[in-house]
């Protein structure tokens, strides 16, 4: 009986979230629920998995906490880990913050894809980035990273003016679209490999 009490609290809660975001014109699918994450266990209905029309192939996601709430998102091909921490989108007990950057991946997807992507450069011309102790680094489409022969690592930086926010977006884009082309069609090679191997046997 108690348990069936928590997952029916714990499911309304999540409802009167989801409520909201269709009550500002956006439309679920796919919804799930579920009690955690990987080898979690939060409590019965404290996860919800979701989709939205305007948005396709990004992925959603709500986690219940005693006192309030994660909102969360990702581009499916983009995923590492499915939660908060690790996430493009992800907001702590607010709904109209998420909603507003919903909103705005709707409206110009590719441009959202790809800052993703890039951790961020897409949105940002040029910005320093500091690390503290004299370290820092720059983030943003006009920054041109090189190896450095000293370092032996990628920690120079350059910026190149010329470079405009869709000729970025564009070409970051593209290059990802042709690494899973490739992708899929090594893929593809594998699989038809191991027929005929299984078949030859």
């Amino acid at each position: 009986m108690k348990k069936r009490l928590i997952k029916k609290i714990n499911k309304q809660r999540i409802e009167n979230i989801l409520n909201k975001i269709t009550n500002n014109n956006l439309n679920i699918t796919n919804k799930i629920f579920g009690d955690g994450y990987f080898i979690f266990t939060f409590g019965y209905n404290t996860v919800c998995h979701f989709y939205l029309k305007q948005t396709p192939l990004w992925k959603y996601g709500i986690w219940l906490s005693k006192n309030g709430f994660q909102i969360f998102g990702e581009h499916e091909w983009l995923i590492d880990k499915f939660k908060p921490s690790r996430t493009y989108l992800s907001y702590n007990n607010d709904i109209n913050g998420f909603i507003k950057e919903v909103k705005l991946i709707s409206e110009n997807p590719k441009l959202y894809f790809v800052d993703s992507l890039t951790d961020g450069d897409a949105l940002v011309v040029y910005e320093k980035e500091n690390w503290g102790d004299g370290e820092f680094s720059y983030k943003g489409y006009q920054v041109i990273r090189e190896f450095n022969e000293e370092t032996k690592l990628w920690d120079k930086f350059r910026i190149d003016e010329t470079i405009a926010q869709e000729e970025f977006v564009n070409s970051k884009y593209d290059e990802f679209m042709k690494e899973k082309l490739q992708e899929g069609m090594n893929h593809e090679h594998d699989k038809l490999f191991a027929f005929k191997f299984f078949r030859e046997l």
